[in-house]
């Protein structure tokens, strides 16, 4: 275990693998579900439609891409 910063907010956190403390973890979950949510009722998107209609950065879209946490 060790303490490292978040990568997202900064904040400084204890652990073992993860790179995001608890609450941006928490945030990622639910931006991930918004999109999600948003391709399964619209299936025809590109990444800047999803990404205004979701409120989600178009980059963090294409990071779950790369990810291969959402097909496109």
């Amino acid at each position: 275990m060790g303490v490292i910063n978040c990568k997202r907010c900064r904040k400084i956190f204890t652990a073992e693998h993860e790179v995001y403390c608890t609450n941006c973890i928490n945030l990622e979950k639910e931006n991930f579900n918004k999109v999600k949510e948003f391709l399964r009722t619209r299936k025809n998107c590109n990444v800047m439609e999803v990404s205004k209609g979701t409120g989600i950065p178009a980059s963090k879209i294409l990071d779950y891409m790369r990810e291969g946490r959402i097909d496109y």
